[in-house]
């Protein structure tokens, strides 16, 4: 398989999480430690709306590239 579909598929189902889960994703910070005692923080942070379909358009791109240079052979 040529590379850019491969990336663009990649980009595709990157895009497609996304927007299943709605850009949510959980990040988790250590604030203390102190022997066995952990005290950590969870923050959520949200992409905004235009970057998942940024995402899906550019593995879209990449696909059709990927595949016209294919064909050129």
């Amino acid at each position: 398989m040529r590379p850019l579909v491969l990336l663009g598929i990649v980009f595709i189902a990157i895009g497609c999480m996304f927007l299943y889960n709605g850009g949510h994703f959980t990040t988790r910070k250590k604030l203390l430690e102190v022997g066995d005692v952990k005290v950590t923080t969870a923050d959520e942070r949200t992409l905004p709306g235009w970057v998942p379909g940024l995402i899906l358009l550019t593995g879209a791109a990449l696909v059709l590239v990927g595949a016209q240079r294919g064909d050129r052979s």
